[in-house]
């Protein structure tokens, strides 16, 4: 997991290979480079399905979670947060006035 027992420096190479389209095992070289541990590949796959999306719908989120990594909850709750968004925004604009 990248979360609270990773250092920033390996947070922000877990965060910024996955989101890249690093493979597990060059996220894992470079994590190496710095000291830590390698990233198992359920994490990986966690990172990759969780908090890519995460960090695509806000960009300044990948900052913030580099210093303080959210919980899988918060995760999850951004993300219904920005489908709810999402929803309403495509209501909004397929909404006609009769």
């Amino acid at each position: 997991m990248a979360g609270k027992r990773r250092t920033e420096a390996e947070r922000a190479i877990i965060y910024a290979g996955v989101m890249g389209g690093l493979s597990n095992e060059r996220v894992d070289a470079l994590l190496r480079q710095v000291g830590g541990r390698p990233l198992g590949s359920s994490s990986y796959q966690w990172v990759k399905k969780q908090y890519v999306p995460y960090f695509r719908n806000d960009p300044s989120r990948l900052g913030v979670a580099i210093e303080h990594p959210p919980t899988s909850g918060q995760v999850k709750d951004a993300l219904d947060q920005d489908r709810r968004e999402e929803e309403a925004a495509i209501r909004d604009l397929t909404q006609t006035d009769d």
